[in-house]
């Protein structure tokens, strides 16, 4: 792989335990989706957001003469490509389905090779070992629509990134999908085509309903792009949607359904979030004071942030940086000068599409994005923290967003190093 360093974001973290606002159920999937950042040790890594019958058939048929004389990778070496064997392995488990469907989209074709489920081996906890819960993994091989070689350079440079992600029957995908399931991607090129591993939390607790691959071409999931019918729960893809908008049956086993897990899983992802927020709003209205930023749950998020801040210098300046958010820009920019954080980049960026980019390279040259959301400043600032850690040195990636008069977004990012 490119680079041993080994990356946490924090945006989940800080971002949960400062909002303190209800946000309205049209507005949720772009806030969720702002929680994802991909893994740390991919070519080119994009900031969150982030995802008929007859259609498919189509888009399938079509694009078999297309790739009926091209070679693709086993999932398992496609996987070792990428470095991860221990993963690999697991697609020669009992667990393991090789699929082999090919569908069209408007610029590449998407070949969903395999899936398989086992333990999750891309979490890290505090003693640096293996996570030991269940994980998905799908692996999609990604060719020219003619047949022609496709090189990694090409995909990252053409000025797409794509949405790969479960969805499952009955469930709003833009509440449930690869990032707010744990999720994120690897990526590697080979002969011509280029290969992303997909995993997230396993779904095959949903195993009695229809469960979903879909393919996007957007960073992050766009809620036009799927029709979701409230009343059968089935998931298609939207016809007028202009672009990529694919989806893969996935064929898992009836009999893996696990009703219990699945309603402990819905909980945890909405219903446990709604009850915090409406606690909080209740101890509002009978106090007469806001939420405040270090609470019960702001505390426990610190804590789990803990355990991926290894230094202790730089926890103590995570910690300082927090509270100063409670003075405003003014007062985060005064505190970061004073932790000794350099500034090293700062950019005013225009809204597009409902979404700012704040668009960098970092130190192994590769392009990093980082999405601020209008909604983000209605009840204060937004901000991004990343840190970074190697064998010998840690870094904190601060990134303060101010709003300006006119509607443009100026972003400036901080680095501190810190040695282990």
């Amino acid at each position: 792989m490119k680079s041993d360093k080994k990356v946490y974001e924090l945006d989940v973290l800080l971002k949960r335990s400062l909002h303190d606002e209800e946000v309205p159920d049209d507005r949720l999937h772009r806030q969720i989706m702002q929680e994802w950042r991909e893994k740390s040790d991919m070519k080119k890594k994009n900031s969150y957001k982030a995802a008929a019958a007859a259609v498919i058939c189509v888009g399938a048929l079509s694009a078999v003469s297309v790739h009926a004389g091209m070679r693709f990778l086993g999932p398992k070496e496609a996987v070792e490509e990428m470095g991860y064997g221990d993963i690999a392995a697991l697609f020669e488990g009992k667990e393991a389905v090789r699929i082999g469907e090919t569908q069209n989209g408007e610029t590449y074709a998407f070949t969903l090779l395999g899936m398989t489920e086992g333990a999750n081996l891309m979490e890290l906890n505090a003693g640096q070992g293996a996570i030991e819960e269940n994980h998905f993994y799908a692996v999609v091989g990604i060719s020219n629509l003619d047949g022609s070689p496709l090189t990694a350079e090409e995909f990252w440079d053409s000025g797409e990134s794509y949405f790969i992600s479960p969805f499952i029957q009955g469930l709003e995908p833009w509440r449930y999908n690869i990032s707010t399931m744990g999720g994120g991607y690897a990526e590697a090129e080979a002969d011509g085509i280029v290969y992303r591993m997909i995993d997230c939390d396993a779904v095959s607790c949903f195993a009695d309903r229809e469960i979903y691959l879909g393919v996007l071409d957007r960073a992050l999931y766009e809620k036009e792009a799927y029709h979701f019918d409230e009343s059968t729960g089935v998931i298609t893809p939207s016809a007028g949607y202009e672009g990529t908008n694919l989806l893969f049956q996935l064929p898992i086993d009836e009999s893996k359904a696990d009703p219990e897990q699945a309603a402990r899983i819905m909980e945890e992802l909405s219903g446990g979030q709604d009850e915090e927020r409406t606690a909080e709003a209740e101890t509002a209205a009978e106090t007469g004071e806001p939420p405040t930023r270090t609470g019960e749950a702001g505390t426990e998020r610190l804590e789990e942030a803990g355990n991926f801040i290894t230094s202790p210098e730089a926890f103590s300046d995570y910690q300082i940086f927090l509270e100063s958010l409670d003075g405003g820009a003014a007062a985060a920019h005064s505190a970061l000068g004073d932790l000794g954080m350099v500034q090293e980049d700062r950019q005013t960026i225009e809204e597009k599409d409902g979404v700012y980019l704040f668009e960098r390279k970092n130190d192994d040259g590769d392009v990093e994005q980082t999405a601020f959301f209008p909604e983000d400043f209605e009840n204060g600032n937004g901000y991004s923290c990343q840190y970074e850690e190697s064998d010998e040195s840690a870094a904190l990636i601060i990134v303060l967003p101010e709003l300006n008069e006119d509607g443009t977004l100026t972003c400036t990012l901080y680095r501190k190093e810190y040695p282990l």
